[in-house]
This record gives structure tokens, sequence and C-alpha cells, in this order.
């Protein structure tokens, strides 16, 4: 656990009130872990959705101004990024720690410690994490995306759905697959965009459908197909570029046949 998310979860404690389920003196992982089972929407409000909501409405999250096509105003401050004045941790570093940091401190925690639940943290979830997968900066969208894929596994992925938006993450999420450029910084964002956009088609679609099949014709065509050919000379890049085949061959089926001509030049250059 980074230093910022420490001071954070020991600051954070002193505000709490003593429960039962915490030993006289906690050790750091009990703290978090405390916080996390029963104040984590607490923690949220306070910590992440303010800074995320002065931003604004992501734009596929708010009806009127999509039908607008009036997105650049959402796009021009992002207070999120920056610490508020004293404090030693910003808005994504406590977005981070409640979505992924308890579960790797489990070990240290005993039994009677229940998993935070994440499906009831949605509406507060969904927004932050969307705006990160969308940032301009590979950094952000890289953490989103390791985000929603920790989420997808710790929810039933039917509530996106129900929602309305299974489809704008997967739109969000495949558009990650198009960075093939930066090999330092675009590898990590692929290596977690390609699992997170073939897990997303599973979860939304059922397995064989026309929905299904045509997700992964996109994640196979907008992200390796073309990934290969603005790759450039990059042989990292193009090699988890080809990694990825094989499991979306496996939820193509037949349909795969077809586009085994037209990917035979950019995997020959490879």
């Amino acid at each position: 656990m980074s230093p910022s998310p420490t001071q954070f979860i020991t600051l954070f404690y002193e505000t709490c009130c003593p429960h039962d389920d915490c030993p006289p003196e906690p050790n750091l992982p009990i703290k978090a872990t405390h916080l996390i089972r029963r104040h984590a929407s607490i923690v949220l409000e306070s910590h992440v959705r303010p800074a995320f909501a002065a931003q604004g409405t992501h734009p596929a999250l708010d009806k009127r101004r999509r039908r607008k096509g009036d997105v650049e105003p959402f796009y021009e401050t992002q207070p999120w990024k920056e610490r508020r004045q004293g404090d030693e941790w910003d808005a994504v570093e406590v977005l981070n720690w409640c979505v992924l940091d308890t579960r790797s401190q489990s070990h240290h925690i005993t039994s009677h410690f229940k998993k935070p639940d994440l499906e009831p943290l949605l509406p507060l979830l969904v927004p932050p994490i969307l705006t990160l997968i969308d940032d301009w900066e590979v950094k952000y969208k890289t953490t989103g995306v390791v985000l929603l894929r920790h989420t997808l596994r710790n929810i039933n992925p039917t509530h996106l759905s129900k929602m309305g938006l299974g489809d704008v993450f997967f739109d969000a999420v495949t558009t990650c697959l198009t960075y093939v450029n930066d090999p330092d910084s675009h590898i990590p964002l692929l290596c977690e965009g390609f699992p997170c956009a073939l897990e997303l088609a599973r979860a939304l679609h059922p397995r064989g459908s026309e929905k299904y099949i045509v997700a992964h014709e996109r994640v196979l065509v907008n992200g390796v197909l073309s990934g290969l050919t603005y790759a450039g000379e990059s042989l990292a890049v193009r090699r988890v570029l080809l990694e990825q085949v094989e499991e979306i061959y496996e939820g193509l089926g037949a349909v795969g046949v077809r586009y085994l001509k037209v990917g035979t030049d950019p995997v020959t250059r490879s």
C-alpha cells in the first residue's frame, strides 16, 4: 500500500466511531478493511465524487449533452487530478484503494471481515471509472481499465446492462486498443484493454449470439488488425497484439475464417 492511501486510511479512520468488529488497537490492514466494509460509500461520496463531479457529467452519461454533441466543455478542467490543499492523496488514489487495495490485504484479515460488496457502490464507481478510461493521459486510461476489470469480476455484469452502460464501457475500452505507437506507455494499456474488452463481450452477450460475435469482430479488426498496420516497427507491440488472436478466434468461431486472408499481410510482416 502506497504512502498516500496509508495516510488517508489513518486520518479517515480517526473520524469514525469505534465499532465492535475492530480490536482496541487495529493495525493498518484491519483499519482499511473496516473502512471499506462499513464506510465505503462515505469515502467515495466525500473524497472521490466531488472531485470528479466538479468536471461535470460524462457525455456518455448525460443524454442532453450527448444529443447536442456538446462534449468539449467536459474535458476543459479536470480537478480530480489535483490534490486538495493539505492532502497527501488525490481522488484517483482513494478510488484505486477503495476498489483494489483492500482485496490485496485480505490475507491479513480474519475471516469475520467480509469482503466489500461493489454492486451497491456502482453509482459511485461508474462515473469516475468511465472518466478515467476516456482521459487523454494513457496512465489514467490504464488505471480506469484496471478498475473496470476488477469491478467486473466482483459484480453481476448484468447490472451494467440494466444501467444502460454495457455498450458505453465497451466503446470506451475498445478505443484504448488503438494506442500502439508508444511501447512504454501503450503496452500496459493494451495488456489490460484486450482482456477487458473480451470480458465485457462475454459478460454482456450470450455466447455465440450475433452481438457476441460482432463484439469479438470489433476487437479483432479495430484492435489487432488495425494495430498491426499502425504499430510501426515495434516488435513488442506487435507481439502483444498477436497474443490476443487465439482468444479472439475462440469467440468468433467459424466467422473468424473471413479474416484469415485480410490478416495475413500484417501478421507475416510481424
